[in-house]
């Protein structure tokens, strides 16, 4: 019984959580390279670009637990 603007706006607000989430624990167990240190923003692209499947431009998972998190 939502409207379609209520609809989106969940569907928003999970797809920012959930990177929200994998932003927070990227930024926990490290491992991504060229992220700026002082920038967790990075942490959060880094998770939308692997959440849609973008691909990565300069940021990739360098280290074993990144990579694991990644999957």
């Amino acid at each position: 019984n939502a409207s379609w603007g209520q609809t989106l706006a969940v569907i928003v607000l999970c797809y920012v959580s959930i990177n929200g989430i994998f932003a927070v624990l990227f930024g926990l167990v490290g491992g991504v390279s060229n992220v700026r240190p002082g920038h967790p923003e990075d942490y959060f692209f880094f998770s939308v670009e692997t959440f849609a499947t973008i691909g990565y431009g300069t940021m990739a998972p360098e280290s074993t637990v990144a990579n694991v998190l990644m999957m």
